[in-house]
């Protein structure tokens, strides 16, 4: 997971993978504002993220009021948000690398023979 700017000057958060978090009542409105910006259904980030179904519709709806920092640190990253943000509401949602275009789409359609050229000049800048 990239970090933002703001998230790689300050701590991003003061607990372990391991530790229960205590979620604010606003954690589930967040959640499902991410995962709806990313078109995602429950089933979906589920897949993505290794927590279960369930537990992400108890996160949205408010059930869970705690969750490890693993799940938490696994939400953000299937949804490509800031884990600052999504856990506490500060800062952006949005990570660095999710507001950048897929190159690697983007670079599907580059002719082999001109990526040598795309390469070189990448370097230069």
């Amino acid at each position: 997971m990239l970090l933002t700017q703001e998230e790689k000057q300050a701590p991003l958060v003061d607990f372990t993978c391991a530790e229960k978090v205590e979620l604010d009542m606003n954690f589930g409105r967040r959640l499902k504002e991410a995962r709806l910006a990313r078109q995602m259904t429950q089933v979906d980030l589920a897949n993505a993220s290794g927590v279960s179904q369930t537990g992400i519709s108890s996160l949205e709806l408010g059930k869970g009021k705690t969750a490890t920092g693993q799940n938490l640190f696994a939400l953000a990253d299937a949804l490509r948000v800031s884990a600052r943000w999504l856990i506490s509401g500060e800062g952006q949602m949005d990570t660095a690398d999710s507001e950048r275009p897929d190159l690697i789409a983007l670079l599907s359609d580059v002719p082999t023979d001109k990526l040598a050229a795309l390469v070189s000049l990448i370097k230069k800048s």
